[in-house]
């Protein structure tokens, strides 16, 4: 093989090498070109920013002297008449507004106003001589603007100012004085004008700069080859013969003379020895890098070649003799491309496609592509990990589940892409508050998407100390980043064009004080998050042991859910709703109650979440259906037809499709009209609809039963909403009754708002006398509550409603 090895590296060693050599050489030769017309680019490129950088100074401020003639101060100063007031205090006023200008525009140098005698009223700056009635340069100014712009009022002029000893720029602006006094007085029209010096400095030291950085002497000339700012070498004089080379004690130059705005020239020394000098780096440098080149093409030829050609060969042979010999059974890819190994490499190609796509798959299961975060899965691997360190070293961290609340609503309102937008700043948001944390232990810091609208991530809760037996910088824990966090949504957001305040509840564990499990930990902080969902507003929760023995009570009611019904541990009972005007019973609302054989009764508000957590929440609202629907037949059998019903209906049930089938068969069934029969859902469902759920309110309108909104004020209904849905009746929450007589205009204005749309309106909680008589007296239509009757049962219901009729 070393012979075969020879022979193929002589071959091609000049096929290789030589063209390599020959561009380099050619690539040398041009190096003096490629300086020139680099040197070139840069001067012009530095031209084009000198002009608009000049340029952009003197629009700028012909802009601020345009805005003076129209300020408050001047108008005052130039109408007053009394000599002392003006001289005193309105050009004091004058003076400082002036000199304001001039402190906020660096290159301001002198402001001056003169009157149309050319006597200067007012001037603030530099280089002003108090015994002279105009500043000399100010004088020549005006004989520049008389003699060449007499009839413009605007004119500037590049000019030397003796009582600066420099190079300025001067622009002038002459206006009449404005004000409704002009027209009264009679006075002949009076004309000023306003003297702007501008400083050329800031060029000299953009000039010094490009000196000190590249070594070229840049010089601004006039027209006439004046100089006006830089700084040249030695020997340099202005005014000499325009030549492409000069000759100066410090060297040979090369001179370039590029036009700039207004007449200017810019002027550029370019020392010979600075291009000499890098004609010849660049020289050196490509004769480096034609060596390296070549010995790294000798070296990458012999690989290969040796991989290429002759370790090929030479594994087709060892594998033919052990193939031959029957030692192996199977063949190992190849990396050949020739004919003999094309399927192996094809299959070679393929095991490596398949294995990317294995990575991207990974990455794309672990990662939620909207916020560029993890997501659920990423964060439990996450947190297995930081359990299993537990065991080697223990620490404590936060689990903190949070929940956007409105996300639905957002949707829904405007748009998806706003909700992406809340979505995306809520991930930010998060990002930026556990940075410190990252920074300080990121093995303890998780961040992820967990849902559509939940973010779940942990933080240390303590850091050990540093080398000087100090603590760790205090950071913020668990319930200060909530706390941050609400800070920042207490006031609206903007979400592209939209502002939105957004609502967030969430829950937080600690590890492992209440929880030493992964799903421990998720199952509690999931629970802190719905209890805290409970308040308005943005609230959090953190999960004590207490809570903990609540969530274990949780489970076990939860099992025995699911025997209630079919046990008769559950019943419905029904709260009359009274006319407020008339007094009659004119409908109730049907509640389910439970009552366990050893827990007794079982609160709504305890088992109604557990139900709608676990999935049971359907069938014991359609269980709740029929049971109203039987007793409406029965009241309807009796005679009492002037009589409705209302159940309520949980989110889940209104994202369900089939639940209008069931409320018409259930109607049908029992033979009861749809206007007597009313689906209460609540405000938050509402504004959490899903399209769906839309549709399901939708379709149960159609059927021809009442739509009633329950706990009206506690959300954040919109008026869309009232009118899409097409709601009959609002329910005034208790919350709202109770302080009716301390703050009656809550209920005012919930009123108003029903009798806008057409809504019935029934107050919840009514339990005074006092309640009653401020309802009647608002006309209100209808209540319940604990005053006029407590929660009864079927039997009781009818026997009432006898009563009542009976009562007329």
């Amino acid at each position: 093989m070393k012979g075969l090895h020879r022979k193929l590296l002589l071959t091609l060693l000049p096929v290789v090498i030589l063209p390599l050599l020959a561009l380099g050489l050619q690539s040398m030769m041009k190096l003096g070109d490629m300086a020139n017309r680099n040197m070139e680019l840069r001067l012009t490129s530095l031209a084009t920013t000198i002009n608009e950088h000049l340029n952009g100074e003197l629009r700028r401020n012909t802009v601020e002297l345009a805005q003076l003639p129209n300020a408050e101060a001047l108008i005052s100063y130039l109408a007053t008449k009394v000599t002392g007031t003006q001289k005193v205090y309105m050009g004091t006023r004058v003076q400082r507004m002036f000199h304001q200008l001039l402190v906020g525009n660096k290159g301001f140098l002198q402001l001056s106003l003169l009157n149309s005698d050319n006597k200067e009223l007012l001037r603030v700056g530099e280089g002003i001589n108090p015994f002279h009635d105009i500043a000399p340069s100010n004088l020549i100014f005006m004989q520049y603007w008389a003699a060449q712009a007499a009839a413009s009022d605007q004119f500037n002029s590049l000019m030397y100012s003796p009582e600066m000893d420099e190079y300025v720029y001067k622009q002038g602006l002459r206006f009449i004085r404005s004000g409704p006094e002009i027209s009264r007085d009679g006075e002949p029209v009076q004309r000023y004008s306003l003297i702007l010096t501008y400083s050329l400095r800031k060029f000299g030291e953009m000039f010094l700069k490009q000196q000190v950085q590249q070594g070229i002497y840049l010089l601004l000339l006039d027209k006439s080859n004046t100089f006006i700012a830089g700084e040249a070498p030695l020997g340099w004089r202005s005014g000499g013969p325009e030549t492409d080379e000069i000759s100066l004690p410090g060297g040979d130059y090369l001179v370039r003379r590029l036009p700039l705005a207004d007449g200017l020239i810019l002027q550029a020394l370019i020392p010979q020895k600075l291009m000499t000098a890098e004609a010849t780096e660049l020289r050196i440098t490509t004769a480096i890098w034609l060596i390296i080149s070549s010995l790294i093409l000798l070296a990458l030829l012999h690989v290969v070649l040796k991989r290429l050609i002759l370790n090929p060969v030479s594994d087709l042979r060892n594998l033919m003799k052990q193939v031959a010999t029957h030692e192996i059974s199977e063949i190992s890819l190849v990396l050949a491309e020739d004919e003999m190994a094309e399927l192996h490499n094809h299959f070679s190609g393929m095991l490596s496609q398949l294995e990317v796509s294995k990575r991207e798959l990974e990455r794309a299961a672990f990662i939620d592509p909207l916020t560029g975060i993890g997501n659920r899965s990423a964060f439990i691997r996450c947190l297995q990990n930081m359990v299993e360190r537990h065991n080697e070293q223990p620490f404590h961290f936060y689990l903190v589940q949070l929940k956007l609340h409105n996300l639905t609503w957002i949707n829904n309102t405007f748009g998806a892409k706003t909700g992406d937008r809340a979505l995306q700043l809520i991930s930010r948001l998060l990002q930026q508050l556990l940075h410190e944390h990252i920074l300080a232990n990121a093995k303890c810091v998780c961040l992820a998407r967990s849902g559509s609208d939940e973010f779940i991530f942990s933080v240390p809760s303590y850091y050990p100390v540093d080398g000087n037996g100090q603590d760790t910088a205090a950071l913020p824990d668990a319930n200060a980043i909530c706390e941050l966090l609400a800070a920042r949504f207490g006031q609206p957001v903007m979400l592209g064009s939209y502002s939105i305040k957004l609502r967030f509840s969430a829950g937080i564990v600690r590890f492992p004080d209440i929880a030493n499990g992964v799903e421990e930990l998720m199952e509690g902080v999931s629970k802190a998050r719905r209890l805290a969902s409970r308040y308005q507003g943005n609230h959090w929760l953190q999960l004590d042991n207490e809570m903990v023995q609540h969530i274990r009570e949780d489970r076990w009611l939860e099992s025995e859910l699911r025997q209630a019904i079919v046990g008769q541990q559950c019943f419905v009972v029904y709260q009359p709703q009274y006319d407020i005007h008339s007094g009659h019973i004119v409908g109730a609302e049907a509640l389910l109650r439970w009552r366990h054989p050893s827990y007794g009764m079982v609160p709504p508000d305890r088992f109604i979440p557990i139900a709608e957590v676990s999935g049971q929440i359907m069938d014991i609202d359609l269980w709740v259906l029929d049971q109203a629907c039987q007793c409406l037949g029965k009241l309807t059998a009796k005679g009492i037809t002037d009589f409705r019903l209302a159940v309520n209906a949980s989110g889940t049930e209104l994202s369900n499709p089939a639940y209008p089938d069931a409320v018409r068969s259930t109607l049908l069934r029992y033979d009861i009209p749809p206007h007597r029969f009313g689906i209460e859902i609540t405000e938050t469902a509402i504004v959490e609809l899903d399209e769906v759920a839309q549709m399901t309110v939708r379709a149960l309108k159609e059927i021809g039963v009442e739509i009633e909104l329950d706990d009206f004020g506690t959300g954040y209904t919109s008026l869309s909403h009232l009118t899409n849905l097409q709601l009959d009746v609002l329910k005034i929450d208790r919350s709202y009754i109770m302080q009716l007589e301390s703050n009656p205009k809550l209920v005012d204005s919930i009123l108003q708002l029903a009798d806008a749309f057409s809504l019935r309106v029934i107050a919840e909680g009514v339990e005074t006398i006092e309640q009653l008589k401020l309802l009647q007296q608002k006309r209100c239509h209808m209540a319940q509550g604990f005053l006029l009757s407590k929660p009864i049962t079927e039997e009781e219901l009818i026997a009432l409603l006898f009563d009542d009729s009976l009562a007329d």
